[in-house]
């Protein structure tokens, strides 16, 4: 299944380029290829694999759960970003910055030379610096949500290269299925992934380091309660914006 869906994406992203040549417009678009989360390890040798980003420390908390998709794990969150722009973006470059698929929309909306509007906060920055500049980072943290438990939480975060966890939990692997995993740590657990990208041994930050990680974690609270937020929701606007399930409809698909 990974290796006919890869296939699939594989022709479908050429499709999409020899489409953008033939109607003359490649040389003018920028292209951005990624994807969601790491792979579903409950679906065994379907699901492809998470590289050397096995987090080898939550296995020997919870043998044969999965630090894949569904967990803040490396491997559940990190994928592959391939950008290209002929004449912008010089070839065969890689980049080692951290980056983040909430960086999309503010980088087209730099290109585009679009204004955002300035009365909220944006979780993603402009990745021009690092796509035509050179720019070896443009950011130092990017924070990480633990979608899978019952309370959605920021539980983790990078910090260049160190990933830093306050909670931790296993998801179903293969032929194993886990519930209530959830681990707490305190002091946080922290990796350094330049070493250590299997997160097998956790390492102590120095206490100014653990004040710059602990400070940004506590200002990004701040800045989640003081932000503007929209609030969603299908109790009324008519049978057009219900959230649904009808395969045969072309706009409320499973």
């Amino acid at each position: 299944m990974w290796f006919d869906t890869v296939r699939e994406m594989d022709n479908t992203i050429g499709t999409v380029l020899d489409a953008l040549k033939a109607s003359g417009v490649f040389e003018n678009t920028l292209v951005f290829a990624t994807s969601d989360n790491g792979p579903q390890l409950s679906q065994c040798e379907w699901s492809g694999h998470v590289g050397p980003w096995v987090g080898s420390y939550e296995q020997t908390m919870h043998p044969g759960g999965s630090a894949g998709k569904g967990t803040t794990w490396e491997g559940g969150h990190r994928t592959f970003g391939i950008v290209t722009w002929p004449g912008k973006i010089q070839p065969g470059v890689v980049s080692h910055a951290l980056t983040s698929t909430l960086d999309i929309f503010p980088t087209i909306a730099s290109v585009i030379g679009a204004e955002l509007p300035n009365d909220r906060h944006y979780d993603g920055v402009d990745l021009s610096p690092i796509l035509f500049n050179g720019a070896e980072k443009v950011r130092d943290f990017l924070f990480l949500v633990d979608c899978v438990s019952a309370s959605p939480n920021l539980t983790a975060l990078r910090y260049n290269n160190f990933s830093v966890y306050w909670q931790t939990n296993a998801h179903d692997g293969c032929a194993t299925h886990f519930e209530n995993t959830i681990t707490v740590h305190d002091p946080p657990l922290v990796f350094d992934l330049t070493t250590d990208p299997e997160q097998s041994t956790p390492i102590t930050l120095s206490p100014d380091e653990m004040r710059i990680v602990q400070s940004a974690l506590d200002d990004k609270w701040k800045d989640i309660f003081n932000s503007f937020r929209t609030s969603v929701s299908f109790d009324g606007g008519g049978a057009p914006y219900w959230a649904c399930c009808n395969p045969t409809h072309p706009d409320c698909r499973c």
